[in-house]
């Protein structure tokens, strides 16, 4: 099967077998993966890039949204390496949140030391309990998959208030798979130091629990 496109700038009749629509990173991306087929990536805009764009107006220039991407994967890691070399410039995060009057290190549900004694014992309370609740199968939003995932206290004093505000739309609405994947998720224990017990919850790696589609 091919396409028929507008025809080049010679009027000659131009046929596709592969048209990708959208010129995004996705876009680019398959077009790039695709080029033995020699696609044609059509984009509405008149530059290529999707959100990851810039224009320049009166000497400013804007970007259209934050250019952060978080490589994990190892070829795509290369990839981008290797198609655009002085492109990217590689940041650590070192965040923090500011909340109940305090400063705690980002992310919140890895990091409850320092939070007045009653909000650690919610979340604490509310993590555990939550590892012990089964369940009516998958939880069917990202709401429901924070609080049976991090448990009330969490869901209460960071994740729900913090993604709402984020996403700036219900939370219900959205589903856990599309962005349940980069969250942390924490476990529980304690670290002594100096004569005194931090209870903390932290987990090196990046996992998911019952993420529904």
């Amino acid at each position: 099967m091919s396409f028929r496109l507008p025809p080049d700038e010679g009027g000659h009749e131009v046929m596709k077998k592969v048209v990708i629509l959208g010129g995004g990173l996705a876009g680019l991306s398959a077009g790039h993966h695709l080029a033995e087929h020699e696609p044609a990536v059509i984009e509405r805009e008149s530059a290529i890039g999707g959100l990851c764009r810039s224009f320049t107006q009166d000497g400013f220039t804007f970007d259209c949204t934050g250019h952060l991407i978080h490589l994990k994967n190892a070829y795509t890691k290369e990839l981008i390496a290797r198609i655009l070399p002085d492109a990217f410039h590689a940041h650590e995060r070192l965040a923090a949140i500011y909340s109940k009057s305090t400063t705690t290190p980002y992310p919140f549900q890895a990091n409850t030391y320092g939070l007045p004694p009653q909000v650690i014992k919610e979340c604490v309370v509310g993590f555990v309990e939550s590892m012990h609740v089964n369940g009516n199968g998958e939880p069917k939003n990202f709401h429901d998959w924070v609080l049976l995932t991090f448990g009330s206290g969490i869901a209460k004093h960071f994740m729900l208030p913090y993604n709402e505000k984020f996403w700036k739309q219900d939370l219900r609405a959205i589903t856990a798979r599309r962005v349940a994947a980069s969250i942390v998720f924490p476990r529980p224990w304690q670290n002594r130091s100096s004569g005194c017990t931090r209870t903390r919850l932290w987990n090196t790696s990046i996992q998911s629990r019952n993420m529904s589609g």
